[in-house]
């Protein structure tokens, strides 16, 4: 057999040519992300790894299944406030270090790495809303939860029975046919109504519902309700029964007169609240083009192990040219997705959601200040202030249309960039891996299950290359 390198082995200039270059002018910032690399694999080698394919069956002959054992050891792993801001007790990571999570574990499992992965769009959500009180409040709940081991968990609860990607679209919002709704009543608001295919919902504690004051405005009337698993008039109800992300419960949630106080709802008065959606989106679509390169990889690692490893007519596959030259394409196809999220990352830095998180200012003066002083109560007094509110408010509604139209529109570009390539290297898998492949303990045919769900949730593709017309074509070749 030939010389071979584990790609797992890759090195971080590898893998990362692109950041590698910046450590001349950014040397602290390149080893900060090489060691978050570091971290996210060794989590994902002594934790996910080892469980994948017994959970997924687990999930499979048991659709009420739940992995609660991971959720605990994430939690004390602290992998649950990577981008917590440090004046609120997280990690203070940004968009790239999300990145890297996400890439390192959906190489082991997009299942089990969508728990994570969903959370994080949960917190995303309640981020946008710019509530600081109700953001830290909630940030210090997961930061705490950690420290005891217990996972404080989000979801996103946007989807419903009969509007699933319409709700991601200017255009189709107009006729979207939402149902859930947000009657105004003393001290709060009374939510009604029913959510679909909400990943982690099972998991979550806290839920970031999106209702409508008037469903037949949905795009002028939205507000985003935190609501909190136990609530009166909540209820999760099932599991969708899934081909692949087994891991990840996609729960159905029911609202029936569930009151939310005002404290915790956000935007709550114009037709900002679906621009801070789309906001959202084009910070999460970046974390899911870092999945679908994930998912991508693992199905390149399952295959050149079994190319290694498998003989035909007494060679291994991996002598044989026709297999270098699929396994060549594989791992290309991993170097495209990772530079398109690494690109559209950086769009998202200056242009998006994370722009706010990632103000230099406010970089340095969390970095510099002492944790004691970051968690004492006059800063947190001033950090979730009503005046720090509108500020920060007023900071991300002062972000330009094109800025924004960037901003989506590579993230966008990305997400179904990637996902698709996830899709294609589960192929290649499955034709290098022939009959074996189709085996459960194979885990190749898990990839290829797994990879099809990402084509789908946070919009699907077609309504991705619909918003790159949109954000970036369109203005400029219509009338």
């Amino acid at each position: 057999m030939t010389g071979y390198i584990d790609p797992m082995d890759m090195s971080f200039d590898d893998a990362y040519p692109i950041l590698a270059a910046m450590r001349g002018t950014h040397p602290l910032r390149v080893r900060r992300y090489e060691k978050s690399v570091e971290r996210f694999r060794s989590f994902s080698d002594r934790f996910i790894r080892p469980i994948a394919l017994e959970v997924d069956r687990k999930s499979r002959e048991d659709h009420d299944y739940l992995c609660w054992d991971f959720c605990r050891r994430a939690a004390e792993e602290r992998m649950l406030s990577v981008v917590i801001p440090p004046m609120f007790g997280g990690g203070g990571g940004d968009v790239f270090e999300l990145c890297f999570m996400f890439e390192e574990m959906c190489a082991a499992c997009t299942g089990l790495a969508n728990i994570i992965g969903a959370h994080y769009l949960g917190f995303s959500g309640m981020a946008a809303g710019m509530n600081l009180e109700l953001l830290g409040r909630i940030s210090q709940e997961i930061v705490d939860g950690e420290k005891r081991g217990e996972p404080i968990l989000m979801s996103a609860a946007h989807t419903e029975p009969s509007a699933g990607s319409d709700v991601e679209d200017e255009h189709a919002m107009h006729s979207a046919r939402v149902y859930t709704s947000a009657e105004k009543v003393d001290g709060g608001y009374l939510i009604n109504g029913t959510k679909i295919f909400i990943s982690t919902g099972h998991f979550a504690t806290w839920h970031m519902v999106s209702a409508y004051k008037d469903t037949k405005d949905p795009l002028n009337t939205g507000i985003g309700a935190m609501v909190r698993t136990g609530d009166k008039g909540f209820e999760m109800v099932k599991h969708e029964h899934k081909m692949g992300q087994r891991a990840c419960p996609a729960s159905m949630l029911t609202f029936e007169d569930c009151f939310v106080p005002a404290e915790n709802t956000i935007v709550t008065d114009t037709r900002d609240f679906f621009e801070r959606i789309l906001f959202v989106l084009g910070a999460s679509r970046v974390g899911v083009a870092a999945i679908g390169v994930g998912c991508a990889r693992g199905a390149y690692e399952k295959a050149v192990e079994t190319a290694r490893t498998t003989r035909f007519k007494g060679r291994f596959l991996i002598d044989e040219q026709w297999v270098q030259q699929i396994l060549a394409d594989m791992l290309a196809n991993v170097m495209i997705g990772r530079a398109l999220y690494l690109s559209a990352g950086m769009c998202e830095e200056v242009n998006g959601l994370m722009s706010l998180l990632s103000n230099p200012a406010m970089v340095w003066m969390q970095a510099l200040s002492p944790e004691a002083v970051l968690m004492s109560s006059p800063f947190q007094g001033i950090a979730r202030s009503r005046i720090m509110t509108r500020i920060f408010n007023g900071a991300l509604g002062s972000i330009e249309l094109r800025r924004r139209q960037r901003g989506q529109a590579h993230s966008s570009a990305a997400k179904y960039m990637a996902t698709d390539l996830a899709m294609k290297n589960a192929n290649l898998a499955m034709e290098i891996c022939g009959a074996s492949g189709l085996e459960q303990a194979s885990g190749v045919e898990k990839y290829f299950r797994d990879a099809k769900l990402l084509q789908i949730y946070e919009g699907t593709n077609q309504i991705n290359r619909k918003h790159v017309w949109d954000s970036l074509i369109a203005r400029n070749t219509t009338m």
